[in-house]
């Protein structure tokens, strides 16, 4: 009750201290004057009945004080100020004009309305107010002076006086309050001071953290932009009241466009892929979400064709009637992350299809609680279902086979300091009940203190390899016993030309162990010690043609044997060399073939005998005939023409035994002497010798030689023998009237000799057998012209033994042309072929 009549007396609370102190000063005069009138009313009737007249004054002067209070506390101050003075003012000057003048209480009361007013509007309404007063005073004053006034209108010395210590006493309460209110001011001003000095620190303190905060601002937007650069993070503003766009540099580069075009959400819209433009946030009002951000995935279509994947996140300001005032967002390209989901999701299909083609599963063994799961590859692996397994160590360890439980037991004791367990094969119990082989690999989790807790590994189904693996260990020993014990020598080369495996039959043979081999690498080398065989050897390997090839090879102990080795290339380019020795097969082969030489050498005996005995009983039997037919006739004319008859078969025979001596002269000599020869002047010489046998016939025999001919490195007399047979078979065989020809010439590194006669030329048949033995042509037996068949066969011997060779072409009828072609300066010594 005290607080509320404490709240009721005390003036209102103001911010400003002039405010609060007139406040102050008002609500005490207006309690002092509403206190005054209720005291008056409350007396006049008992004390001053005469003054009864009054009492309606009073009231509405209780009135106006309460009305002015309550205004008061509405925080009209100032205004309550003026009307207070004003009606004060006015009460006392109508009290001054109703008791006394000026000489009466009321106008010396006007000095309080001056006070007042002074302390509640200012020394100019102050001032305003005195003027007023004196003003009223002086027309009071004239007027008495006048006699305008009633003569008793004076006051009396008590009223006087009384009215004066109650001015000056409501004006020293009053002066009391205006300093008590200047004090508390003047108090209130120096806390004011403090305080604001106080601000003043607290706002440069603000200031000076402004200032860093706006440094670290830029400093933080410059990392935000370049933040933003990094992460390919863009800033764009949309204003739609006016559709106003603003792009950042990355958001524009975002959606393939260039600084210089002015952008608008209809040319964004014409970017954006045709099958996203539904999900993109539209502009028409109606359609934002009342959310804080939304965000929303699109994709770009650049102008080079490229797709681009952005995520753009907006957030909408709406105004005070709800309406969407503003889009702000950032965008961001997140190619590169649809590319790596894209490549990840691709990565576990090619994982999960990886896992179910080779068998794998996953399983994660909580190792303090002992719970296991699996993945759906690890229970096809058991032939288990999540209704059948208990998803528990020991559950697990059911269904491996009893003797490769210590396997699994001892995981955790195999695993290294990082935690990896290669836990390894071991066998399982299918739920069909068949046995089959698995390999395990886990890592172990450990916590703070070092303990397990937690173990993750795979599971691959490894029965097929297994069984492969055993198949295999079968088939290696299958071809490991083929391979030490087949007869034949195997090696195997790496690139390099190491060798890598030998088997029984190389050691047995060659005598190098693979040990051996591997600490030598010279052995290849010295199975082959003559360099030609060597490099045949490599060769032969090199090609891997698989083709046998026959080599002579030193073996360990240094004898020399044959050998046949094939050879194949490997995919790894690994080689294998397969061999033989063949030195029987050989050692038979030479006796085979030394026996056919000698039954040719017999049949070639044979031969010749028959063809000696024809050509020999030829003339021996005209021989026989002429001396049987000489001795019975008488005439001496045809004695001596049988004689003539007998002499020429016995040069015939003569000839037939030089040319098969100089043949088998030719054949058991190993080289020729050579010697400088003219070739010009040896031809020369042979047409000298057989031109009358050429004039006896009627034929022209030309020289057509060349002049620069240079020497050949010939034996003189057997090159001789060769033109001269050449020569006389031109003669011989060329009809009557014909002509003979030798030419010469230097062809490059070659002499050349042509010997060219139109005789009776030779026959395509013949022509292949004219340099065998005892051959005679038939053109040449048609023509009955003696011969013994060995001419051309001893001048192709001689040719060869120069080193030369012999052409021939012939035409029948027409004639024929022996080419001989030696080489020039040759100091090679010519070896019997």
């Amino acid at each position: 009750m005290v607080n509320r009549i404490r709240s009721l007396l005390s003036p209102p609370h103001f911010d400003d201290e002039d405010q609060m102190r007139v406040a102050r000063v008002l609500n005490f005069s207006l309690l002092v004057i509403l206190a005054g009138g209720i005291i008056f009313a409350i007396a006049t009737p008992l004390v001053m009945p005469d003054r009864l007249n009054r009492m309606p004054i009073t009231l509405a002067v209780c009135i106006l004080a309460a009305g002015m209070l309550y205004l008061l506390r509405k925080g009209r101050a100032r205004f309550v100020a003026l009307c207070f003075t004003s009606a004060l003012w006015l009460l006392l000057s109508y009290a001054t004009l109703t008791s006394g003048g000026i000489e009466g209480p009321g106008f010396t009361l006007q000095i309080l309305v001056v006070v007042i007013a002074a302390l509640t509007l200012g020394g100019t309404i102050a001032l305003a107010f005195a003027g007023l007063s004196g003003l009223f005073g002086l027309g009071l004053y004239l007027a008495q002076q006048a006699g305008k006034l009633p003569t008793n209108f004076g006051a009396s010395v008590t009223a006087s006086a009384t009215t004066q210590v109650v001015a000056m006493f409501a004006i020293a309460l009053l002066l009391h309050q205006a300093a008590r209110s200047i004090n508390e001011a003047l108090i209130h001003s120096r806390q004011s001071e403090r305080m604001l000095a106080e601000r003043n620190r607290l706002l440069e303190s603000e200031v000076a953290e402004r200032k860093r905060i706006e440094v670290e601002l830029r400093e933080s937007q410059t990392r935000l932009t370049e933040a933003q650069l990094m992460a390919n993070i863009g800033a764009w503003e949309s204003d739609l009241q006016t559709g106003k766009e603003i792009w950042s540099d990355e958001t524009r580069k975002h959606l393939g466009f260039d600084e210089n075009v002015n952008p608008t959400f209809d040319l964004f819209l014409s970017h954006v892929h045709p099958d996203d433009r539904k999900v993109v946030m539209r502009k028409d009002g109606d359609n934002f979400p009342k959310e804080n951000t939304r965000s929303t995935q699109y994709r770009v279509a650049l102008a080079d064709g490229s797709i681009r994947y952005i995520v753009s996140r907006a957030s909408v300001q709406f105004d005070a009637e709800s309406r969407p005032v503003k889009l702000v967002g950032v965008t961001q390209d997140i190619t590169h992350h649809k590319e790596a989901e894209a490549a990840l999701t691709e990565s576990e299909e090619q994982l999960r299809l990886a896992t179910n083609a080779a068998q794998i599963g996953i399983w994660d063994w909580n190792i303090q609680t002992g719970a296991v799961t699996w993945s759906d590859n690890t229970y096809r692996i058991f032939g288990l279902t999540s209704d059948t397994f208990k998803e528990t160590q020991m559950d697990f360890s059911a269904h491996v086979h009893p003797d490769d439980l210590h396997i699994v037991r001892s995981t955790l004791d195999k695993a290294d300091a990082d935690g990896q367990s290669d836990i390894g094969d071991f066998r399982i119990v299918h739920a069909d009940g068949s046995i089959r082989w698995v390999y395990e690999r886990g890592k172990v989790f450990y916590d703070a203190a070092g303990k397990p807790v937690r173990m993750i590994g795979i599971i691959q189904n490894i029965t097929e390899r297994k069984e492969a693996e055993r198949a295999q260990l079968e088939q290696g020993e299958i071809l490991q016993t083929i391979f030490d014990h087949i007869p034949l020598m195997v090696a195997v080369f790496d690139e390099s030309w190491h060798f890598r495996l030998v088997n029984r039959a190389w050691e047995e043979t060659l005598g190098w162990s693979l040990a051996d081999l591997q600490d030598d690498q010279s052995v290849l080398s010295a199975l082959y010690s003559d360099e030609q065989q060597s490099q045949a050897a490599q060769e032969s390997v090199k090609a891997a043609a698989s083709q046998w090839g026959d080599f002579k090879t030193t073996t360990r102990n240094g004898n020399l044997i044959d050998t046949a080795w094939a050879n194949i290339r490997l995919s790894n380019r690994m080689l294998i060399a397969i061999g033989q020795d063949i030195t029987e097969r050989k050692q038979a082969e030479e006796q085979r073939f030394e026996l056919a030489v000698e039954k040719e050498r017999v049949a070639l005996l044979k031969e010749f005998i028959g063809n000696m005995s024809h050509d020999l009983k030829t003339p021996l039997t005209v021989i026989k005939t002429s001396l049987y037919l000489f001795e019975r006739v008488t005439e001496p004319e045809r004695q001596q023409s049988k004689m003539e008859t007998i002499k020429q078969q016995v040069l015939l025979l003569e000839r037939l035994i030089e040319d098969i001596l100089t043949m088998s002269q030719l054949d058991h000599t190993p080289e020729l002497m050579l010697i400088s020869v003219d070739l010009n002047g040896l031809l020369a010489d042979v047409e000298h010798k057989l031109r009358p046998a050429a004039e006896g016939k009627r034929l022209s025999t030309r020289l057509e030689l060349d002049k620069n001919l240079p020497p050949v490195l010939a034996s003189e007399s057997d090159l001789y023998r060769v033109m001269v047979n050449l020569v006389e078979n031109a003669i011989k065989y060329t009809p009557d009237t014909g002509s003979v020809a030798i030419r010469t010439r230097v062809d490059q590194t070659r002499v050349v000799t042509e010997v060219v006669d139109t005789g009776i030329g030779i026959s395509p048949e013949d022509m292949l057998h004219i340099f065998e033995r005892f051959f005679r042509a038939n053109e040449a037996r048609s023509v009955d012209i003696p011969g013994t068949g060995l001419g051309l066969a001893i001048v192709k011997r001689i040719v060869d033994m120069h080193n030369g060779s012999i052409e021939v072409e012939s035409t029948p009828g027409v004639g024929s042309l022996f080419r001989i072609l030696l080489p020039v300066n040759t100091n090679l010594a010519i070896a019997s072929a």
